[in-house]
Order: structure tokens, then sequence, then C-alpha cells
């Protein structure tokens, strides 16, 4: 009788429960320009039930208890509002419409919390000035690329997505691109959240974590200390949300491609001080390449911790470990100049080759306000890279189509520490608004490097046929290692800096000036064996922002620059010297605008870059090691871009570049007449493209199309006999969207057309892939 009861009570209970909370509420957020937006989280306060909005703004959440509720409507970057409803059983109640107004005042010192908006325009930036700037605001040109645009069209790796920016190419297949002219290649030209990471030039850092990358045109030694002149690459991570977000992606498609990726954000406590994010990826893959594959692991946590108004902390820990085969490029037939000699995907690798990396990175970044005129700021990143490496190569022609081969065994283990610190400050001098900053960075490094090395058939390795290729196991044990090397490099820089950003109405004036000071230890290996070796420049910086509306600004700027040179060469007898590091300096003007509500970035710029300092060959021929200060390079051009969205339906990314970069000083007498010559894979012409019509209405709502196109111009290589071919390429994609599930197709190189992305030599060219796809399948909740 006392269990019938206890049943009878628990299932009214229960029904009680489940019948009363039949109520909804539905309704639309607007922003401030009054366009719709998605995303925006909306929440019955005092209870976990949310939902987030769709990209019509619209919302809705299901399965209230009735009575009384409040509404509270938020997003990143706008005040956050609250309405009350009445719920009714069996009913969906209709909000009052929400307008969201910007919230100006909440610009981070530090970026410590993540993103929200979903669009290819982003903007906000920390990078050029480390103060959080409208992107329309900075007196220089910065384009961007975000997770939007590098999940449409299924890019993995940075060298991927350098095809949506203007005046950017690449160099080879490894980390290695051009911008405006100039070699961009190792950590002179890649930062981490504004901080000087470790790089392997080997490989192409993966874009899992990563919340958008952005491409600091010209010289940017003024804030983050030796820099390539031209441009600077900062990859921004995935900061935790205040908000619930989980996705999880799956892709197939050519080449034996396997991947998948994660990512979760969310609030861990009530009062959303304490906010996590993690990013996972794995990746298993085949590429056209003979004998080359990737297998990658990334494991990405975040977690942001606000625990006052005015106190942010955040840390980032990346670990990634790659498992491939180092690819050298494409050796073809001596003496043809047929580039398509021998197949796109001939590869004198060995089976047995292989490439290991292993990267830890964690960096730390604090925000105090410390009271209305003054905050500090700190961020920290420290990077271990570990590296195995052996490898079969190209070491030289015996005939036209038999080449001798050498064996190369490493091991490398580098370090990498950046320290940023700096005070930022808001005051007024009468009509003038001041926003200083006045900081200290230190950056240093160390690698520590083991090879040894066999060579030709005299050390065992045997010879490679061109014509004949043969693919095996090789005998590693039986070679006869002519060399063993153990090579330890360090360096370190201290770096002081300030700057002052004054308004006055329309005119935005930004005044740099930083203290430079790069020092060598003492280094054996080097040849630095006298006590270290220092060198110092003094990097100023001017740039004048003009507001012809609200939405247009036209700006000015002079950026100087330079770049050390490298601890062997400065410690080398022989050479000369001493050096001083090679100099830069850019004059750019240019314009930037938003149109459309807001929705749609364009910016034009027309600029000058110098280099100077070059170190060439004296041409000294009872002392062949012997260099002299004499080279100069210079580029000259134009880029125009827009990015960002005509209306709900229709996103694009469309760039174009004009620039012509020439050496304008060589060597003393200048016998090989480079002088006028065109710098080696700067080519005079780029553009690119990636249009993407969804469908928000009707019975083909969810659906989206897109197509793009990547076009370069012919370039130089290290040979003045070879020049790689122009090329264009069309890219195209559909997507399906409904309800929390998503499924995308890209197919790239549509026409399969042959071409080089890059080149050194005959024996050392880089093409790009033939006709491939990708199938997406992700899901959100």
């Amino acid at each position: 009788m006392k269990n019938k009861l206890f049943v009878s009570i628990f299932f009214g209970l229960l029904s009680t429960i489940v019948f009363s909370q039949t109520a909804s509420v539905a309704g639309k957020v607007k922003i401030s320009n009054g366009n719709s937006s998605d995303f925006i989280n909306v929440k019955i306060k005092g209870t976990s039930m949310s939902a987030s909005t769709d990209r019509n703004g619209e919302y809705t959440i299901k399965n209230l208890q009735n009575g009384n509720a409040t509404l509270v409507v938020s997003a990143m970057g706008f005040e956050t509002q609250e309405i009350s409803v009445e719920l009714k059983e069996n009913e969906t109640t209709i909000a009052h419409e929400v307008f969201l107004i910007e919230a100006t005042n909440q610009l981070q010192s530090v970026e410590v919390t993540g993103r929200k908006k979903s669009s290819y325009k982003n903007d906000n930036t920390f990078s050029a000035t480390k103060l959080e700037m409208r992107v329309i605001d900075v007196p220089q040109s910065i384009s961007f690329v975000t997770k939007e645009l590098i999940q449409d069209q299924q890019a993995l790796r940075l060298k991927d997505v350098g095809k949506n920016v203007a005046g950017v190419n690449e160099f080879s297949t490894y980390d290695d691109i051009v911008i405006r002219g100039f070699r961009n290649n190792d950590s002179n030209g890649r930062l981490i959240n504004g901080l000087r990471g470790v790089n392997s030039f080997w490989t192409s850092p993966l874009l899992v974590n990563i919340e958008r990358v952005e491409y600091i045109k010209g010289p940017a030694s003024a804030v983050f200390a030796n820099s390539s002149p031209g441009g600077t690459i900062n990859m921004i991570t995935k900061k935790p949300l205040d908000e619930t977000r989980q996705a999880i992606q799956f892709t197939t498609g050519s080449f034996n491609t396997f991947r998948t990726t994660a990512d979760f954000t969310g609030a861990v406590n009530e009062d959303k001080s304490l906010l996590y994010r993690l990013n996972l990826g794995y990746e298993n893959a085949d590429t056209y390449r003979d004998q080359i594959g990737n297998k990658s692991i990334v494991i990405a946590p975040s977690v942001s911790f606000i625990p006052k108004e005015g106190t942010r902390f955040n840390a980032d820990l990346v670990y990634t470990n790659l498992d491939t085969k180092l690819d050298r490029g494409r050796t073809i037939v001596q003496g043809t100049t047929d580039l398509f000699a021998t197949p796109i995907g001939f590869n004198i690798a060995q089976p047995n080759d292989y490439l290991r990396s292993k990267t830890l990175a964690l960096t730390l970044s604090f925000s105090q306000v410390i009271n209305k005129y003054l905050t500090f700021n700190a961020s920290y990143l420290k990077v271990r890279y570990d590296e195995e490496l052996n490898e079969h190569g190209f070491n030289g022609y015996i005939t036209p189509t038999l080449i001798a081969m050498y064996f190369n065994d490493r091991k490398t283990i580098q370090h990498g520490n950046n320290l940023s610190t700096y005070f930022s400050s808001k005051f007024n001098t009468g009509e003038l608004e001041h926003q200083a900053v006045a900081g200290y960075d230190y950056i240093n490094g160390e690698i520590n490097q083991y090879q040894r090395d066999a060579e030709n058939e005299s050390g065992n390795v045997s010879n490679f046929d061109l014509s004949d290729p043969t693919y095996f196991i090789r005998p590693i044990e039986t070679y006869d290692f002519t060399s063993t090397t153990n090579d330890i490099s360090k360096y370190y820089t201290n770096g002081f800096y300030v700057q002052d950003l004054i308004k006055y109405k329309r005119l935005q004036l930004l005044l740099s000036l930083r203290q430079e000071f790069y020092t060598f230890p003492e280094n054996a290996s080097a040849g630095i064996t006298d006590g270290k070796k220092t060198e110092k420049a003094l990097l100023p910086k001017v740039g004048l922002t003009y507001s012809i509306t609200d939405n247009i600004n036209a700006y000015g700027t002079y950026a100087t620059g330079f770049e050390n040179q490298n601890a062997a060469t400065v410690g080398n007898i022989n050479a000369g010297g001493p050096f001083d590091p090679m100099t830069s300096n850019l004059f750019e003007i240019g314009s930037k605008g938003e149109f459309f509500n807001k929705k749609l970035f364009i910016g034009t710029a027309v600029y000058q870059i110098t280099r100077n300092n070059i170190l060439v060959s004296a041409n000294d021929a009872t002392n062949p090691d012997l260099l002299e200060q004499r080279g100069q390079e210079r580029a000259r051009g134009f880029e125009v871009e827009a990015v960002g969205k005509i209306n709900n339906n229709l996103s694009i990314n469309l760039s174009y570049a004009y620039n012509n970069a020439i050496i304008t000083e060589s060597v003393k007498g200048d016998i090989n007449n480079q002088v006028g010559l065109t710098k080696e894979n700067a080519p005079k012409h780029i553009s690119g493209s990636w249009i993407k019509y969804s469908f928000n209405e009707g019975v083909i709502k969810g659906l989206g199309l897109a197509i793009g196109h990547s076009q370069v111009s012919k370039r130089e290589t290290f040979v003045r006999t070879l020049q790689l071919p122009s090329y264009v390429v069309f890219n195209t994609a559909a997507y399906y969207k409904v309800d929390r599930f998503t499924i995308g197709l890209n197919f790239n190189n549509i026409f399969d057309k042959k071409y080089l992305v890059g080149g050194y030599n005959y024996q050392r060219n880089f093409t790009g892939a033939p006709s491939n796809f990708l199938v997406n399948v992700g899901y959100t909740f």
C-alpha cells in the first residue's frame, strides 16, 4: 500500500513538472545599426535556459515554466539588456524586439575574452599599436582572415589562407611566404597573440585553434622589435566566450584525408568570472606529393579569469605533434626548360625518411586597471620545439637524369621566451585626447642542434635515377658519416618604447619611438669568441588618420624596422664587419571605410618600402667569405581589399595588389648587373576572391554557394634563366545548414591547373595541388 502511494505521488509530481513546463518565448534582436545579428545570447535570468539568435536575429526558448520571467540579452561589445515577459501555459510569448547598443567602453587592453561575431570582417585589432582600436582607425594597412573564412575554405595551415590577402604569395611550400615582395619565413615575421614564438621553417603552422590571422603590412619593429620589412603575421588564438558553444567537425576527401576538430567554450561558474575554451584537432592524410603524408595532433586549452571589473587574466596552452617528411620540392632533368618534365608529385624522398616535431607553447596574459587613467598589461610566452629529421636529398647532377644523394640525420631543440609589459593611460590635455603607452619587451631564444651527414656513393649513399626512380628502405646503418656537428646558438633582445595616440576632433596622430638592443652572447660555434656582440636600433613611427566621415578614414604613415644579422655572420672573422643590422622604412598613404551598415570593409593603400644594409659578396677572389654592406631593395605598389557582407545573403573577400620590388643597390662594380632586377618570387600582380551567397528563406533555406580564384603573375628565382609562369586557379564550394547540422563540399583547382607556387632553382621548385575535394560535416550543440 505504501509503495503504491509513493508511486502515485512520484508520477503525480513528475507530470506536474513536465506539463507545467510547456511555455515558450520567441523574439528578435537587432544591433544598433538596425541589422540582425547571429550568436547573440538570450537567457532566462536565474536559470540555465538560453538560446542564441540565428542569422536573422531570431531566437526561441522552449520548455519553460509559466509565470513572469526576465530575459537577459547580451553580446560581446554591446550593452546587456533585460526585458520582462509573461510566460503562459501552452503558448509562445512574443517578446518585444530588442536593439543592442554598441558599448565602446568595453574595449580590452589585452585580448582575454573571445570574439562572438561571425563574419569575414574583423572590426577591432590590437596589432600595430598594442591598443584595441577599430581597424579603420589604425594608420597602417592591416589585412585579416577570420575563422569564418578559414572554415568556409576548409583551410588547415597558415600557407593556405595567404591567397585571401592582397600582396601575399608563397615562396615555397614551407612556412615561407612573400609579403609585398619581401621574403617572410621565420620568427621575425610570426607572432602569436602579439608575442614572438618559435616556428619550424619546414612546416606551416596549423590553424585549429586560431581565431583570425592578421597581416600587418610594412615593418612593425616600433611595436614588435626585429621584423620583416614586408609585414608581420599575428596569429590570434581562440579565447573563451561567456556563453556555451560546442562544435565538432569531421572532414574527408582527396589524398585519403581524415580530419577531426572540436571546439568547446563557455562559463564555468554562474557569474561568468571563469571562462574556458578547448580546441582539439587531428589529421591523418596523404598528399599528392610522392612519399609525403601528414599526421598531426593539436590540443589547445584556454582559460580566462575575470574576478572583478578591471582585472583580467588569460592562460593559453597549445600542444602540437607533427609526423611527416621534409619535402624539398621537385627536381627536374638537368638542362631542360620544361618545368613540368617530371610529374607534379615527383619526389626523391625515401620511405624511411621522416620529420617529427613537437611544440609546446604557454601564453599568460594579465591586465589590471589601476585607476580611471592608468592600466597595467603583461604577457609572457614560453615555447619549446623538438624536431627529429632523417632525409635523403639532392646533392648534384652526375648526368642529366642521374643525381648524387646526401643523407642528413638531425635533432633540434629550440626554446623561446617573450615577456611584454606596458602601461597604458587615457587622459586629456585641453581639447586633446591621449592614449599613451610605455613599455618594455624582453625576447630570447636558444637553438641546440646536433646533426651528422653522409653523401654520395663514396659514403655508401646510392644515387637516384630521375628516369627510373626507385624507393626502398635505405640501409642507413651502412652509411659513412663524414661530418658530425653540435651547434648551440643563442640571442636575446631588450626593447624600450613609448607611444601616444592623440585625438583632436577628426584627427588622430600616432607617435611612437623604440630603442632596441639585440645581443649575441659569446658563442664559439658561431665564431663569437671575443665577448658578446650587440646590435642596436632607434625606431620611430608616425601615423596620421583623418575621419572624412563617420565611416571613412584617410591615413598616412612612416614606419621604420630592423632585422638582426645572424650569429654565424656576425662571428665570422673572414666576413669582415662588424655589420650594422638591416634597416627598413615604409611610406604609406591609404583609406579605410565601413559600408552597408558597417558590414563591409574596403581598404586601399599606396606604399614604398626600402630595405638597407643587405649583406652581399665583396667578390674578393682571395677571400670568398668577405662581405660588404652595400645592398638595397625597394618595393613600390598599391593594394585594394573588400571584406565582409553586402547584405545578409552575400559575403565577399576580394583583393588585388600591384607591386614592383627591385634591387636598387648591389656590390661595387655590379658585375652581375643586379641593379634594376626584380626580386625573387616577387610577382607584380596578385589577386584573389571568395564570394559566398547564402539562401536564408524559402524551400532552399540553409543552402550556400561559393566561388573564388587565386592569381599570381610570373616570378623570378635565384637562377635568372628560370622564371616561374603566372597562374590562375579557381575554387568552389557548397554548404547546407539545417538547425545545428552543417555539411560542406569544397572543390579546389576545379580546372586541374598545373602551376608552381614558388621555387628556388631547377632542382627545388614547388608545385601546387591538382584538383581535389573535401567534404565536411559539423554539428553544434
